[in-house]
């Protein structure tokens, strides 16, 4: 009987000790916590309480945050080495104090809507102070698709509208859920790890558009391409990012230069993108016109500024030996890009000249609402106060057509008309072939090129600059063509306006 007593006195004291071995116990993470002197300890303990929690968010999903030093001190918030952390805690949010932990562990370029929508799954989690995220319709989101990008830049008021930034926040948390449960902690964090690569970027907006896809929309089908914007350096006016094979650098500085002369091309992320679109709605109409697939060319930076080249009388470039297009303006885009493509197929040009000719033609129908709204009718109103004109070809054209002007009509009778008055008024046609100013002479250029068209067919743009002849047997080359055009527009009659409509 007694050795029973004892028995159960050895099992009691077992299960006793099993017990107290599994009471959760208060885990000490891979960080240490300082303050000065004139820190209370329920101050260490508050702010201390908080990491843990960011800590334990990670540590229970199978990652370690790196070990690392915080120091509280009172009104600084300076550059730390890498493994120290300053907290200003008497100004900092519970939002602040783990922006400042994720971007420490995971890079200061840190995707900012993976990072905004962890933030936020940590605060729902372990009840910290965070902002509420509003929820939005399928149908409110794809009203904003096109500019939901869920980097860095894309949180700032610079950058994007109130209405962006609100539905951003949202479409942030719930990739952020999507990401959890479908591919989970381990995927996450390692986009988040190298959210700043442009491969990684571009996996990012490749879930966006699952993501969009799986709650019942096809809008993503529309989307030029996934893409996701990154700031390369948040300290500066800039944001940088790719699409396929060119590379994206738009200079915000300078935003109010130059607005009354060009179309602003970033003087907000909607107008940008705006652009964006056409960009790429241009690239697939030269692709079907100049014969190449996009993705086959070599890679490209294009570069875009406002009124860089304004003082030398140019608003663009092509250079080649950086294969890189510097632009001022959204509307020289396509003339420089026919350049890229000509040197990236190794086309050679007898004359400089052919290769701005070829540029402008193929460009022509690229102007966006410059030339509609503003280009021809500045130079119109120029001309007419200078007497260089005694008529006025945009009422010209609108009176024989019926109608208003549309962007196809200035390629074709308008630019015939434009000339021919011109001439009547004295002015001698320009020497075609030179282009050493910089200054083309774009309009009759064009008029010259629907005249060979017209005449000889759409394969003698390429026999005339690349053969140096015309595809109709005869001996006929440039300077033949040009004779034949300058007799034809200073000839022209209304009995000739029917050859660009019939």
């Amino acid at each position: 009987m007694r050795n029973m007593k004892i028995l159960i006195i050895v099992i009691i004291a077992i299960l006793c000790f099993v017990g107290c071995a599994t009471l959760p116990t208060s885990k000490e993470y891979s960080y240490t916590l300082t303050g000065a002197e004139d820190i209370t300890d329920e101050q260490v303990k508050e702010i201390k309480s908080k990491i843990d929690k960011v800590y334990k968010y990670f540590d229970d999903r199978g990652y370690e945050l790196d070990e690392v030093k915080f120091i509280m001190a009172k009104n600084t918030r300076i550059d730390h080495p890498k493994n120290e952390i300053i907290i200003d805690f008497e100004n900092i949010s519970d939002f602040e104090l783990m922006q400042i932990i994720l971007q420490h562990e995971f890079s200061d370029y840190l995707n900012y809507g993976l990072m905004y929508g962890v933030i936020y799954d940590i605060a729902k989690t372990y009840d910290l102070k965070f902002e509420e995220v509003n929820n939005y319709s399928i149908e409110e989101i794809e009203e904003y698709w096109d500019y939901m990008f869920l980097s860095y830049v894309n949180f700032t008021p610079e950058i994007a509208s109130e209405s962006e930034v609100e539905i951003a926040k949202y479409v942030a948390t719930e990739l952020v859920n999507y990401i959890l449960d479908k591919y989970g902690s381990e995927y996450l964090f390692d986009l988040m790890k190298k959210s700043s690569e442009s491969v990684h970027a571009n996996k990012v907006s490749e879930v966006l558009d699952e993501w969009i896809e799986n709650n019942g929309s096809d809008f993503k089908d529309i989307r030029i391409v996934n893409r996701e914007v990154f700031n390369l350096n948040p300290n500066d006016d800039t944001i940088a990012f790719s699409t396929g094979n060119i590379y994206w650098v738009v200079y915000l500085n300078n935003k109010e230069l130059y607005l009354g002369r060009y179309p602003n091309i970033h003087d907000n992320t909607k107008t940008f993108y705006d652009y964006m679109n056409i960009f790429y709605e241009e690239i697939s109409r030269l692709e079907g016109v100049l014969e190449f697939d996009s993705s086959k060319l070599p890679a490209l930076t294009v570069e875009i500024y406002n009124g860089v080249y304004n003082d030398i009388g140019r608003v663009g470039r092509y250079d080649e030996h950086y294969r890189k297009i510097s632009l001022d303006t959204a509307y020289i885009f396509s003339h420089e890009f026919v350049h890229f493509v000509d040197y990236s197929f190794n086309r050679k040009f007898k004359y400089s000249a052919y290769a701005e000719m070829r540029a402008d033609y193929y460009s022509r129908n690229f102007q966006l609402d410059y030339i509609l709204n503003y280009g021809y009718k500045a130079a119109i109103e120029n001309m007419q106060e200078d007497e260089l004109i005694l008529i006025d070809p945009l009422a010209e054209v609108e009176k024989y057509l019926g109608r208003k002007l549309n962007q196809d009509d200035y390629y074709l009778l308008f630019n015939d008309l434009l000339i021919h008055t011109r001439i009547e008024s004295g002015e001698e046609i320009p020497k075609l072939f030179d282009v050493s100013s910089g200054r083309y002479p774009t309009i009759y250029w064009i008029s010259l090129f629907n005249f060979i068209i017209r005449t000889y067919g759409e394969e003698a743009v390429n026999t005339i600059m690349f053969e140096e002849k015309l595809p109709d047997g005869t001996q006929k080359n440039i300077t033949d063509t040009i004779e034949e055009w300058k007799i034809y527009i200073t000839n022209l009659t209304k009995d000739d306006y029917g050859n660009y409509y019939d």
